[in-house]
């Protein structure tokens, strides 16, 4: 991430020269197709769309961070249609440049925040969930760049003071019952497939999507991690994207049917790991997939 953003600092560079400025008005463009948005579905993703809004300006405007305004447009045009949107992950590989005395601090507040959500945080406190949400997105992002002790210090804070809002809001929760750890079943694999270019649950991987489910119920508790894949027709960008929208896809559908997104881990890995190796340029209908594992 840290060599994207360098980039993005020499994309400054390149600008003031004269040269071409695509990368700028694509993240302009992003940015200003959700501030166009009308947001449809929960009180919360309404919230979430507008607060990602100002961040993603923010991130253009002020700290000249294009890779980061996009991101962030992106998730808010996915809240704004409903889509689930989580958290940013500190432990993914999109964050592997964050300074290591600060990857247990963020994960630990991460899965603070995401139990206050899971615990009906976005239905009690909308406004206060989704502000937490950008918040700690915001905090991850200047903790890896690791310069902006202003800004640290102001998205850490904000983040705090609305996720307390939140857990007010829920009310003091009972501890659990201590209770000896059953013995966990083997991991469960299963294989959603989807039509060439296209991110939409077609009625075959639905079946999958809900035999995915329903092993999760079945196990009472169990971790989940989702693969998205494309085969290798298109450029490597938009295969990237292409896999994070079906492994969005996937994860709407299994929040849908009761799986916590807690409990979810989501990778995208484009076309770099296809179930059948191809040539370039190639569509492989098993490769355009998104893989479920279930422990």
């Amino acid at each position: 991430m840290k060599i994207l953003k360098l980039a993005a600092v020499m994309a400054v560079g390149l600008l003031l020269a004269g040269c071409d400025a695509g990368g700028m008005l694509a993240t302009d463009g992003a940015r200003k197709d959700l501030a166009a948005l009308k947001p449809t579905g929960t009180t919360f993703n309404a919230y979430l769309a507008q607060e990602y809004l100002e961040l993603s300006t923010f991130e253009e405007k002020v700290s000249y961070d294009w890779v980061e305004a996009e991101n962030f447009a992106e998730k808010g045009l996915a809240a704004a249609a409903n889509k689930a949107v989580l958290p940013e992950d500190p432990k993914s590989e999109k964050w592997g440049g964050l300074p290591a005395d600060t990857v247990g601090p963020l994960s630990a507040a991460r899965q603070r925040l995401m139990s206050a959500l899971d615990k009906i945080g976005r239905d009690k406190a909308p406004k206060a969930a989704a502000r937490a949400q950008v918040m700690y997105d915001c905090w991850v992002d200047v903790e890896e760049e690791a310069w902006q002790k202003a800004r640290i210090a102001y998205c850490k804070g904000e983040f705090e003071k609305a996720l307390a809002e939140v857990e007010k809001a829920l009310g003091p929760m009972p501890a659990p019952a201590a209770a000896p750890a059953p013995a966990m079943p083997a991991a469960a694999n299963f294989i959603v497939y989807f039509d060439f270019d296209s991110d939409k649950l077609n009625p075959a991987a639905m079946k999958v999507v809900d035999d995915a489910a329903a092993e999760f119920k079945k196990r009472g508790r169990a971790t989940v991690t989702l693969a998205g894949h494309t085969d290798k027709a298109g450029s490597s960008a938009y295969n990237q994207r292409l896999s994070k929208r079906r492994a969005d896809a996937v994860l709407s559908a299994l929040v849908a049917r009761g799986v916590p997104a807690a409990v979810v881990t989501e990778q995208a890995f484009g076309e770099d790991r296809p179930a059948v190796p191809t040539a370039d340029g190639v569509k492989e209908a098993r490769n355009r997939r998104v893989e479920i594992n279930i422990k």
